[in-house]
């Protein structure tokens, strides 16, 4: 028994090596859910491995204290530091004026004011001081640039320009050039501090309301490559805007004697936010804004900067809170009429959008003033006759934009800062809607179509580290998707939808889909050229004819049907209206189903239309996309885990103070390790170097004996001659041969002058790493596994009796443009001599992904037999054909079209495909060239080849209306919603939020 104890209290820790792998991993167990092993790995390599860490020193540790000493700093030697308390947050309350229906006043004191609590926010001024002063001038671009592309290296005429970020697009160097001119002799440099904001409202928890409302604060001057990266602390969280308190209506019941209409309460939450932003732009902001401040940058040089608003990237909800109401112009950014957003991509639409943006001009000003005096001081209706009438044709509101009230002056337009929205505009929006849209379609015609789909998307095989994910549940539900998700069903939709509905329809279809993803691709890219910004203006106008024939042919041909989730959507919302008594009578039969018709006036779909303006002006659109701001959000969701729930918003200030604290001490330590221990000379080969092509494992574990191995597969046609062609790869490689094909041929005598070590052993390694350039000049890896993205591209060997043929498949002409259609290739006959043979991976330029021709079926006539070659879930048969997904990713997208800047190396291999585009684009005419009516009489608009032509000269007047329409996004009657909120995902649409009457 002795003995036993005394082990025990040696030995407790057993079965870990010691007491402390043992204390670690309990910590770890017990901590919570949410640490992970790499969190382990962190603690133990980054604190409890440190010089620094002191066990004596956490002698009377509390982590309360400690976080507190973030929170108030009281030492003085701190005074000049980053970490002054100034740096931090403020708290205030703010009070909005209350309007109220036939309520009169005398003067502006005398309107009721409702007082809300607790508005946490950051002076603009003091955020860009603390960010300019540690910012490295390597990262920190303070003079704008333009950059170019030399096609020919012998032509240094023949240029091209580049645009890659917000410092080399024009409105950067175009306020920069104003700068010059306006303050350019001061004493100290002129420079500009570009401000993008990013604002939106997000749910912080699965159950119950808490939410929160931040704008974040980046700076343009970064690469939009570190502005993503959350540990970059690039994001300034600048505010947390406040709710509308429910105590509003027992505000209005004690001082009006009734409860506010929710017209007013749209109002007010709009007066809010303005009065939010009113604060945030104070008094140091506009000062700053005009004559510039002073910073001392880490370089030592003292700069005057001026801060200078480019963007402000929001979901269309906060757009119409910010700007204007949803009526007759649905647009921010101009003054287009709802009936005519289906007039997308054509002369007249553009000439629209170019000649009528709006202005925050004297007459716009002082509309809006004339409309608050009628409703404050005159007790005015706020959705009267007068009001529609002074306002309406605007769609204006009668709130004054806090931007407007603090720039105006100062040249500013604040119309101008609001940029597309490719997540919510086009992922989630145009895209979703016609993807819902033909699943209602194939809902309708009532056969396995729904079910056939739903089976294809799940045998779409993944690519890459997450760049198309496996379709595990029903597409057609659209259940909990993200953004990515319905970007996955588009790039894979193609192959997906073929042979579903009848003919035309099924071409049609086709084309609208292919039209879709070029546009999609090209929007995407993060490296645009003048000549990718063009054929972006022709894709906005052949998607724009696509979609018009999409509606006026099928939809108006084939049924639609509601989606069931729609109709137990809608029986809600009318079980909700009744218990609220906004609805006089319950329907006592159900109604009959009738055709649903698909929306086109929506602002979705016409902002399509701006991407190439606002790409010019801001740069590519993932550096002012919204799914930055969505990431943020995941940094607010985490903290709000550990903030308090008494009033978390306090939290949620808190730890972002101490969260950049703590990672601005982590900086200096970094900088101070790196001076006491400088780099060897010797590099890390852990992993794959860029510049290394490929790499693969170098173990001996997999062995192969290849006497006994062929001996096993004498009979699979995939081992016919199989030492002979692994003997004639390896003679071409030992020689240093081009390779063509391993059509070259050896005599017995010169094969067996190859000696394969080990008694002929070979080793099988299932994974290999292939590095490439992208498209914008950036290293990326593929991975290449035997089970899945086993599939690859190289340069073919031309047929020299057919160049465009190579001798495994055939790539139609002319796929990219006129045919609309993927390129499909296919397996040779297994008897062919050269079906199976041997590669030298040097030759692979990327993985490829490969979509099953669905429609063509399943065959066993290319390869008859069981073989190696084969997995076994493929039970002994082959698609017949399969699709070359050219949409799967921007890179491969451009490698398809050609005209990529990165890939210099196959630059004339892939220059043929330029010649598949449509002429336009070959001969790179600039869109909408003006079109000349050929008859004096002929009307403005006209009905042509399922387009428009237009007059861009014609008075904006719009079409005739069709059909009533509510004012709900998608269209439609009150009955035709679609499904609940319940059933979307987070990311879906933000029209749940509470700002969603606006």
């Amino acid at each position: 028994m002795d003995a036993a104890v005394a082990n025990l209290k040696q030995n407790y820790f057993r079965p870990f090596e010691n007491a402390t792998s043992y204390l670690l991993i309990r910590w770890f167990y017990r901590s919570g859910n949410s640490k992970t092993l790499l969190d382990l790995d962190h603690l133990v390599q980054d604190v409890l491995l440190k010089p620094d860490f002191k066990l004596e020193d956490l002698t009377n540790f509390r982590a309360a204290r400690e976080s507190q000493r973030v929170d108030v700093i009281k030492d003085k030697t701190l005074a000049n530091s980053l970490f002054q308390a100034a740096n931090g947050w403020y708290k205030i309350a703010i009070h909005i004026p209350v309007p109220f229906e036939q309520v009169t006043y005398e003067s502006i004191s005398d309107i009721p004011r409702f007082k809300i609590e607790s508005l946490f926010y950051r002076r603009p001024i003091e955020v860009l001081k603390a960010a300019l002063q540690n910012a490295s001038p390597k990262e920190f671009h303070l003079q704008p640039f333009k950059m170019y592309w030399q096609h020919n290296e012998n032509d240094p005429e023949d240029l091209e320009r580049i645009y890659t970020d917000l410092y080399n697009a024009d409105e950067f160097i175009n306020e920069h050039n104003r700068l010059q001119q306006e303050h350019g002799t001061s004493e100290h440099e002129c420079v500009i501090a570009a401000i993008m904001f990013w604002s939106d409202s997000t749910q912080l928890a699965n159950f119950g309301t808490a939410s929160s409302w931040p704008v974040y604060l980046f700076l343009g001057n970064l690469s939009k490559y570190v502005r993503c990266m959350p540990n970059a602390f690039a994001a300034h969280h600048l505010a947390y805007i406040p709710k509308l308190s429910d105590k509003i209506q027992d505000f209005c019941q004690g001082k009006f004697g009734k409860t506010a209409t929710s017209h007013v309460l749209s109002h007010l939450r709009r007066e809010l936010m303005h009065e939010v932003w009113k604060v945030i732009l104070d008094d140091e902001f506009t000062k700053a804004y005009a004559q510039g401040f002073l910073v001392t940058f880490t370089d030592g040089i003292v700069r005057r900067v001026f801060p200078r608003i480019f963007t402000y990237s929001a979901d269309y909800p906060e757009k119409r809170v910010s700007t204007f109401q949803l009526g007759k112009r649905p647009c921010p950014t101009c003054l287009v009429l709802k009936e005519n957003v289906k007039l997308l991509g054509t002369a007249r639409d553009a000439h629209t959008r170019s000649t009528k943006c709006r202005d925050d001009n004297r007459q716009y000003q002082d509309k809006i003033k004339k409309a608050r005096n009628y409703i404050y001081m005159n007790g005015g209706i706020l959705n009267g006759q007068y009001l529609e009438k002074l306002l309406g044709p605007e769609s204006a509101v009668p709130t004054r934009n806090a931007f407007s009230y603090r720039l105006s002056e100062l040249g500013f337009n604040f119309f101008s800062m609001f940029v597309p929205d490719l997540l919510h505009e086009f992922e989630l929006g145009v895209w979703k809607a016609i993807f819902k849209h033909l699943i209602r379609i194939l809902y309708a015609q009532g056969d396995d179509s729904i079910q056939i789909l739903n089976d294809r998307y799940r045998r779409i095989p993944p690519f890459g580290r997450g760049t198309i994910r496996r379709f595990h549940a029903n597409a057609h539900a659209m259940k909990k998707l993200a953004g990515r998700d319905f970007e996955d069903l588009l790039q894979c939709s193609i192959p997906v939808f073929e042979g579903l509905l009848s003919p035309p329809h099924d071409n049609i279809v086709r084309e609208l889909l292919f039209e879709l993803a070029t546009w999609h691709g090209l929007a995407k890219l993060r490296l645009h050229t003048d000549t990718t910004i063009n054929s972006l203006e022709h894709s906005t106008q052949r998607l724009g004819e696509a979609i018009r024939k999409f509606e006026s042919e099928t939809c108006t041909q084939l049924e639609a049907r509601d989606l069931p989730a729609e109709d137990a959507a809608r029986a809600r919302r009318k079980l909700s209206r009744l218990a609220a008594g906004t609805t006089t009578s319950e329907p006592t039969t159900r109604r009959a189903k009738k055709n649903r018709g698909f929306n086109m006036k929506t602002y979705k779909l016409h902002a399509l239309g701006h991407y190439a303006k606002a790409i010019r002006l801001f740069g590519p659109s993932d550096g002012f996309s919204t799914q930055t701001g969505e990431a943020e959000h995941q940094k607010v969701k985490r903290r709000y885990k550990r903030a308090s729930k008494s009033n978390f918003t306090q939290g949620l200030a808190k730890l972002d103070h101490r969260e950049r604290m703590l990672n601005t001490i982590g900086e200096q330590q970094s900088v101070r390790d790196a001076i006491d221990n400088p780099s060897s000379d010797e590099d890390d080969l852990s992993t794959t170097a860029p510049e290394v092509h490929h790499k693969r494992s170098h173990t001996t574990r997999n062995k192969v004996e290849l006497a006994k191995w062929l001996d096993k597969n004498k009979k699979d046609p995939a081992c016919k001659n199989f030492l002979q062609k692994l003997k004639n790869h390896l003679l071409t490689r030992l020689q240093g041969l081009e390779y063509d094909g391993d059509e070259q041929d050896y005599s017995a005598a010169e094969r067996n002058k190859v000696i394969i070590k080990e008694n002929g052993t070979i080793y099988q390694h299932k994974t290999l790493h292939i590095n490439y350039t992208t498209y914008d000049m950036r290293r990326d890896q593929d991975s290449l596994n035997i089970r899945n993205n086993a599939d690859f591209m190289v340069l073919g060997c031309e047929n020299k009796e057919n160049p465009d043929q190579g001798r495994a498949h055939q790539i139609p002409k002319k796929w990219n443009s006129f045919g609309r259609c993927l390129p499909r290739i296919g397996f040779v006959d297994y008897e062919d001599d050269l079906a199976f043979g041997f590669l030298n991976p040097a030759l692979i330029i990327r993985a490829i992904h490969l979509i099953p021709c669905f429609d063509s079926g399943r065959t066993k006539l290319h390869l008859p037999r069981r073989s190696i070659c084969r997995l076994a879930e493929e039970q002994d048969e082959d698609w017949d054909m399969f699709y070359v997904n050219i949409f799967v990713d921007r890179d491969m997208f451009m490698r398809f079209r050609g005209g990529g800047v990165g890939h210099k190396s196959i630059q004339n291999k892939i220059h043929k495909f330029c010649k598949d585009r449509w002429p336009e684009e070959r001969n790179n005419t600039p869109p909408h060239s003006p079109v000349q009516p050929t008859d004096e009489n002929e009307e403005t608009v006209a009905q042509l080849e399922g387009s428009y032509l237009i007059d861009p000269n014609a008075e904006d007047i719009g079409l005739p209306e069709e059909e009533a329409e509510s004012n709900s996004e998608d269209g439609g009657d009150d009955d035709s919603d679609e499904e609940g909120s319940e059933d979307e995902a987070d990311e879906a649409d933000s029209d749940d939020l509470e700002y969603a009457d606006y």
